[in-house]
């Protein structure tokens, strides 16, 4: 029988959980870094990072539902300090909507829900059965792909700002090349003038911040990188 306590009153899909996004359990600040189901092996892996901010760590308990098939089998196939991969298994082919929670007790209550969906959760041919090093191998690729989007986003950011400046300096240009102006005119163009000064240097100033995370994230991916080859 579906649980109330593990989705919403209304029939719509709740949102998929977002990737890296923080959740409070128990000690722990937890976030999901990788959701896969294969649809030939029946089966989900997802990928969580923990992060406790005490001395000693916590048991956690696992549960899995699929919204109108009830109860699936989910179970720990990696638990360590700092990550926990999760495998849910025998899902249904007609499956809708998986409801999956974490918690450090059994109440069902107090434990935190993870959501994915058949029109959105990420697919893939094979989720065999692995080793450590194997799951190990599954958390630094989902963690390279992580960072390799995240330094795609700061280049578009960077890349935007340097458009934006070269548009300002073309817009002063104008400015100044215009001649024979009112009085009303010609304080106007100061003061556009001055407002895009501005802008060029905030923008200048941002574009150097994220160049510096850039360099950062680039400096992650290749520590990635060298830990991926080193489990080849």
């Amino acid at each position: 029988m579906t649980s109330t306590v593990w989705y919403p009153e209304n029939q719509d899909y709740v949102a998929p959980t977002k990737y890296y996004e923080q959740h409070q359990v128990g000690v722990y600040q937890i976030s999901v870094t990788d959701w896969k189901y294969s649809k030939k092996d029946h089966a989900m892996q997802i990928i969580f990072e923990k992060q406790n901010r005490e001395i000693l760590d916590e048991k956690l308990y696992f549960g899995a539902m699929e919204r109108t098939g009830g109860e699936l089998e989910v179970k720990a196939v990696l638990d360590e300090p700092d990550y926990l991969i999760l495998r849910i298994e025998n899902i249904p082919e007609n499956w809708k909507e998986i409801s999956l929670r974490v918690g450090n007790t059994e109440n069902e209550d107090s434990m935190k829900k993870f959501y994915t969906n058949v029109n959105r959760v990420e697919e893939t041919k094979k989720l065999a059965l692995k080793d450590e090093k194997g799951y190990l191998m599954d958390r630094l690729l989902a963690q390279k792909r992580q960072a390799d989007q995240e330094l795609e986003g700061i280049q578009k950011k960077i890349t935007k700002l340097l458009q934006e400046n070269e548009d300002l300096s073309k817009k002063e240009e104008e400015i100044k090349a215009k001649t024979y102006l009112t009085q009303a005119e010609q304080k106007k163009g100061e003061e556009t003038l001055i407002r895009a000064e501005n802008q060029i240097l905030i923008n200048q100033e941002t574009i150097e911040h994220l160049e510096e995370e850039a360099v950062e994230k680039e400096n992650d991916i290749d520590s990635l990188k060298m830990k991926i080859d080193e489990l080849k």
